[in-house]
């Protein structure tokens, strides 16, 4: 179950009327069990949710999960050796087959089709539909799209959610559209836009309650004014049902094959006494509607609070979430953002008290012990605050700022490798927080001893901070919940030794440094670099210059046999050798029963500059290549590289990335960052000295020659 139901306070006072209002009872924490052959009894399994249901299953089939779906595989938790799961492929949407689903040609969007049968009836060829089945196709339509929605919301797909969004407001006008809008637009930063579009749903809100007051006056009026109309509507509705009553006893009573049971008309309850009765109900609704300040709505307040906050305005926040605490103290979501506001203010011993309310009100709160481990650890109560940070993140798995404050507080109490853990699983879940990087930089420099992963993050976290003061990194700060990671091949990939058991640092003469990348990405540029730069080659001279690669190619025939052969490797210790990139899963872990060391620059370059110059490269070689079409050929590529990274992740391996086009636009920048990244120890400047940018030919859209 992918969720539980609220009970006691926590219950909502009614289901919002929507269809999906019954979803307000649910509780975010469900439940999962599994049981069965080779299931390990009392295993744990954190952060699941209903993605991971279809790859598990699949696996449990025997069958491989795609790579493309947003689940994981709970498998892990079979321990059987007789059994392991099936590899993943890349998507189930290219395997050839029967799927299940209706024939293309059987297919067809019903909202589409609808609005296309709207067309031939505007037109005069067909007869308008029953209005009934048409308002249903209409409000199913209106449902679809508002799920959709949800749907783009929930995947960190903020633009499509807003925009979906934005046509219901714009065609129903309902405030549900409006509001969930206005949530996007905060998460996306457009406070300029939230302040009207809060002043347009209220308004509309002013306008509904009028309008719905004058209803019911209007039907008071009628009833002090002419009560025998009232009276003879009200018996003739009376009538009318107990006619519906008798005709759907008598059709059971022939389905059944029974004489029908006679029913005695009630009397009628309608008579003077009680139409008085109901026209001061009516009175006493219209008046508690038109009393009623929808302004001042706990709910409305808590927006108005949260829109005041993100824009730095806190002592004004704070006087609109007061008045939300006076109207509903126990409104959840309240006292986590008074916390989170306190908190921003400084004031940690009022944010410890709010994260507490609201921990009382819902102890289930991810975020709330979360802020309340904040509060607490600058308050210097750092036991009570690793007891929350760990609530949160084993109530809440995938959320990265837990791991990060937990990692913060472990640090503070010098336990260094468990902190170290819990900023990697902070940096596996949002790859760019600059925090975490500043602290495992600090932690590997000062604490474990392990200056190679210390200039690691050292030179992730510039390029962050750098990206984050260009804007480049936008949109991803926008989403902190995205579950998306960078690009596999892009420089921000660093990869690091297992935390939980740190290697010590090899002597450098073990140490093997590998350039690779897919072919035509710039690795004999690199290897080039790393040898004018100071760096040994393991080469052979083999493989002469040519028109391809006019300043050689620095390759050793035996890497290229890798997958077959490893006894060769022991020779590249203390040495820069180059593989491509998809052999670097057959590196040994062991060379003659020691552990390997192996350290990796990863050479990434547009993959349509890459595809397009191996096409050349072929073409003056007088070869075919693959027959592929090169967008398909470029997308195999890519599949690989994730693959390789992945490994590389696995095995722990130091990995930095570094970005052809950066190397031919800056070469002195992107030599210091290589050479902090081996050790310090190159001639940055003759490294940068070997770059020839007139031998980058082969660019997006242009031809090379």
């Amino acid at each position: 179950s992918d969720h539980g139901y609220h009970s006691d306070h926590l219950r909502p006072k009614e289901t919002p009327k929507e269809p999906a209002g019954p979803a307000a009872w649910h509780r975010d924490q469900g439940i999962i069990a599994m049981a069965g052959p080779g299931i390990r009894r009392g295993e744990q399994i954190v952060g699941a949710n209903l993605l991971d249901i279809a790859p598990t299953v699949l696996n449990l089939l025997g069958l491989p999960a795609g790579k493309d779906m947003d689940g994981k595989s709970l498998t892990h938790v079979i321990g059987d050796q007789w059994w392991s799961p099936p590899k993943p492929i890349p998507s189930w949407e290219e395997v050839e087959g029967e799927a299940g689903m209706h024939p293309t040609d059987k297919q067809e969007d019903p909202f589409a089709a609808r609005e296309a049968l709207h067309q031939l009836v505007e037109l005069g060829y067909i007869e308008e539909p029953d209005q009934n089945q048409e308002k249903a196709a209409q409000d199913a339509a209106r449902e679809a799209k508002f799920n959709l929605a949800r749907a783009y919301l929930d995947g960190g797909m903020l633009p499509e959610a807003a925009t979906r969004l934005k046509e219901l407001y714009d065609d129903f006008a309902e405030t549900r559209f409006g509001v969930a809008l206005a949530r996007v637009y905060l998460r996306q930063r457009r406070f300029d836009e939230v302040r009207p579009l809060a002043e347009d749903i209220l308004t509309g809100i002013e306008k509904n309650q009028a309008e719905m007051a004058g209803h019911l006056e209007e039907a008071s009026r009628r009833i002090e004014e002419k009560p025998e109309e009232v009276i003879a509507t009200a018996r003739e509705q009376w009538k009318k049902a107990h006619r519906k009553r008798i005709e759907a006893e008598a059709a059971r009573a022939k389905e059944e094959q029974r004489e029908p049971q006679e029913f005695e008309a009630a009397p009628l309850p309608v008579d003077d006494a009680f139409l008085e009765k109901r026209r001061k109900q009516l009175q006493e609704v219209s008046e508690k509607i038109r009393g009623y300040d929808v302004r001042s709505a706990p709910t409305v307040n808590l927006l108005l609070g949260r829109v005041e906050a993100m824009e730095g305005n806190l002592d004004q926040a704070l006087k609109h979430l007061g008045k939300a605490e006076q109207a509903e103290p126990r409104l959840p979501g309240l006292h986590l953002q008074l916390g989170q506001t306190y908190l921003r203010m400084r004031r940690n011993e009022e944010a410890v008290r709010a994260f507490g309310k609201a921990l009382e009100i819902d102890p289930d709160n991810a975020q709330a012990h979360e802020g309340l481990a904040t509060g607490l650890a600058r308050l210097k109560r750092h036991e009570e605050a690793v007891d929350h940070a760990l609530s949160a993140v084993e109530l809440m798995h995938n959320l990265p700022s837990a791991h990060l404050r937990l990692g913060a507080t472990l640090a503070r109490l010098e336990l260094y490798e468990q902190a170290v853990e819990a900023f990697r699983t902070c940096l596996k879940l949002a790859p760019r927080t600059p925090a975490a990087h500043r602290y495992l930089a600090m932690l590997y420099r000062s604490k474990l001893g392990r200056g190679d992963l210390a200039s690691l993050h050292a030179i992730y976290l510039r390029q962050v901070q750098e990206q984050l003061r260009t804007g480049q990194a936008g949109a991803e700060t926008q989403a902190a919940d995205s579950r998306t990671a960078p690009s596999p091949a892009a420089p921000s990939a660093v990869v690091e030794t297992t935390a939980s058991n740190p290697a010590p640092a090899a002597d450098p003469g073990e140490i093997i440094t590998i350039v690779t990348g897919l072919p035509r990405s710039g690795t004999s540029m690199m290897m080039q670099m790393l040898v004018a730069g100071g760096m040994a080659p393991l080469t052979d001279g083999n493989r002469e210059a040519d028109a391809s690669n006019p300043k050689g190619y620095y390759e050793y025939d035996n890497a290229t046999q890798l997958a077959s052969d490893t006894a060769w490797i022991g020779e590249a210790k203390g040495k820069v050798v180059k593989i491509v990139a998809q052999l670097l899963p057959w590196l040994p872990a062991e060379i003659d029963g020691d552990p390997a060391h192996y350290r990796v620059v990863f050479m990434d370059r547009n993959i349509e500059e890459v595809v397009a110059s191996q096409r050349t490269m072929l073409d003056r070689q007088g070869r075919t290549g693959a027959q592929l079409e090169q967008a398909h050929l470029a997308e195999i590529f890519k599949d690989q590289l994730q693959k390789v990274h992945r490994f590389i992740a696995e095995r722990g391996i130091p990995c930095l990335g570094v970005q052809h086009a950066e190397v031919i636009h800056d070469a002195q920048s992107a030599a210091e960052g290589v050479n902090r990244f081996l050790g310090g120890t190159l001639g940055g400047p003759a490294m940068a000295a070997v770059v020839d940018p007139s031998l980058h030919r082969e660019k997006v859209g242009v031809k090379e020659t």
